[in-house]
């Protein structure tokens, strides 16, 4: 009869030393690769973090021209070197600027985060017209309608902001379901289709800008709740009877019509005004402030 030699281990033996190892290193391995993507989503919401920090620190007020280092140092665990900078260009008259704050981790390829912001202000000159008249334009028609002649200033010049900077820094297109069941959220709106946008029959919720290229119509009976800029480049802006804008800036190249029954606060600016009926119109220079997006992640 022959038996196994003294000390020597059984094959079931080996296989099972040879699975608890390779156990052993797979749980290691998942675990180096869960200790990973952990500090990777860590590192993510700390990149989100320093950008929005750093844009809300110098975002409320225009910054110089070009690229400039705001933040370098590292982040942790891991020593993670990380370089903030902001990059900022201005519209030819100056009043557009555009600001992209971006976050970039040395060591991560990818890890980067970048946020923009939008900020129009309005020349000395608008903001003098509107500390003394709700309308101003190069010609009246309706002045009779005029609770008060005040009310209208003329002007020689009607000029508005270089608009067309807004080009790829904005959104391009207006989902009118979508923003009449949600509202706007201050996003600024840049719309170049040779079409006139016509707004629907509820108005619109949330503070915005709105420019397109040709006309914009209000519909009857439509509210607007919160600040509003509308700004046609080539064309008129039409405000439908009974339209209500709690807080309002109409700036046109052409005409500007104000339906009967209207109710504007705010101020209007177009070469030629008319009205259609009696408005109530009442001036507010708040419509004339500068008006900031939030931080945004793409145009």
């Amino acid at each position: 009869m022959m038996h196994s030699a003294k000390g020597s281990i059984s094959l079931p033996c080996l296989l099972a030393a040879l699975l608890l190892a390779l156990s052993a290193q797979l749980c290691l391995l998942y675990a180096v690769k869960g200790y990973e993507a952990e500090k990777d989503f860590l590192r993510g919401q700390q990149l989100r973090l320093l950008c929005g920090s750093v844009l809300q620190a110098i975002g409320q007020k225009p910054q110089p021209a070009g690229t400039q280092l705001c933040y370098e140092g590292e982040l942790q665990p891991g020593n993670e070197p990380v370089k903030v900078t902001s990059e900022s260009s201005y519209s030819s008259d100056g009043q557009i600027d555009y600001l992209k704050v971006s976050v970039v981790a040395a060591n991560h390829v990818g890890a980067v985060q970048r946020l923009h912001r939008l900020r129009v202000s309005f020349s000395p000159e608008m903001r003098k017209l509107a500390a003394k008249s709700v309308l101003a334009g190069r010609s009246l028609t309706g002045g009779e309608y005029l609770q008060q002649a005040a009310l209208y200033t003329s002007t020689e010049e009607v000029r508005l902001p270089q608009i067309s900077f807004l080009q790829n820094k904005c959104a391009a297109s207006l989902n009118k379901r979508t923003t009449e069941e949600n509202g706007l959220s201050a996003r600024f709106y840049y719309l170049r289709s040779n079409t006139s946008l016509i707004l629907g029959s509820k108005g619109l919720q949330g503070a915005t800008l709105i420019a397109n290229k040709l006309s914009i119509n209000t519909a009857p009976g439509s509210y607007y709740t919160d600040r509003i800029v509308l700004i046609s480049e080539e064309g008129d802006i039409t405000l439908g009877d009974g339209t209500k804008m709690a807080q309002a800036l109409l700036l046109a190249k052409g005409t500007v019509t104000i339906g009967a029954g209207c109710q504007l606060n705010g101020f209007v600016l177009a070469d030629k005004i008319v009205l259609r009926g009696t408005a109530d119109l009442t001036p507010d220079t708040g419509a004339v402030e500068p008006m900031l997006t939030p931080a945004f992640n793409k145009p």
